[in-house]
């Protein structure tokens, strides 16, 4: 009622001003989480809409957080010790899991497990994400040239909107398909392949040069997804653009 009877006045002089938090309100809470609690503390958060942190009374750190969408547990924590300069580390969240999936003792069973590896040294979070990496590096291994010039198209060339886009998806297809490696994964690329292919049009230096544009920046596409470690692209390559520039010139200069 409130607001409305200041976007009334507002408008009686002209103007009106709104200024609205998208913030969602939080309420924050201690106690012994159990099933009854969460049940509880559910049902309120849907009737409120208002973001509910339970605080577990028994384990330091472990915490239930119920959005509108979710529910999930966290366990906050920080390295022993202190970073060069004096600066304490800083604090670390990780997810858990969801109270359908983990109860109540199997969160702080693992909230526990995350002490014990904090105590002796160790990060967890940053290993988490290390391994969290790997996994994704093992995934992005298992996929073959044609499927990342999928993922290229798509994140990348905006699945062809431009004729520049469209160009560039068709000559790093065309290359694949020269060089045989449509069915390859990335890192069997090498840079004797992308030679190659520049010997491949050596009677068509425009084309050529076309070729290996786009295949480089296909291949920086992969180095930057870290689906390879190097560019095979870039050892040598400069030598070959210029020889093809160099044959498409019908009265070269000297050097």
């Amino acid at each position: 009622m409130l607001l409305n009877v200041s976007l009334i006045s507002a408008q009686n002089r002209k103007f009106v001003s709104l200024s609205v938090s998208l913030k969602m309100p939080s309420k924050s809470l201690t106690c012994k989480i159990d099933q009854r609690s969460i049940e509880k503390f559910v049902k309120e958060q849907r009737l409120l809409g208002d973001r509910i942190t339970l605080s577990d009374e028994t384990c330091a750190g472990l915490k239930l957080v119920i959005n509108n969408k979710s529910c999930s547990w966290a366990y906050s924590y920080r390295k022993r010790g202190y970073l060069d300069g004096g600066k304490r580390h800083p604090q670390r969240t990780m997810k858990l899991g969801d109270p359908v999936s983990m109860s109540p003792a199997e969160a702080r069973l693992a909230a526990e497990t995350i002490k014990s590896q904090v105590r002796a040294g160790e990060d967890p979070a940053l290993t988490s994400r290390a391994i969290d990496r790997a996994r994704r590096a093992e995934e992005a291994r298992k996929r073959t040239c044609v499927q990342w010039l999928q993922q290229y198209s798509s994140k990348q060339m905006q699945s062809g909107a431009t004729k520049y886009q469209r160009d560039e998806l068709r000559h790093v297809g065309f290359a694949l398909h020269e060089l045989s490696l449509e069915a390859a994964y990335p890192e069997e690329i090498t840079s004797k392949q992308i030679r190659d292919l520049a010997d491949m049009h050596q009677a068509r230096p425009a084309t050529g040069r076309h070729r290996l544009g786009a295949m480089s920046r296909f291949l920086d596409f992969l180095l930057d997804e870290e689906v390879i470690a190097v560019n095979p692209g870039n050892q040598g390559n400069q030598v070959i653009i210029l020889t093809l520039a160099l044959m498409s010139d019908p009265c070269p200069q000297p050097i």
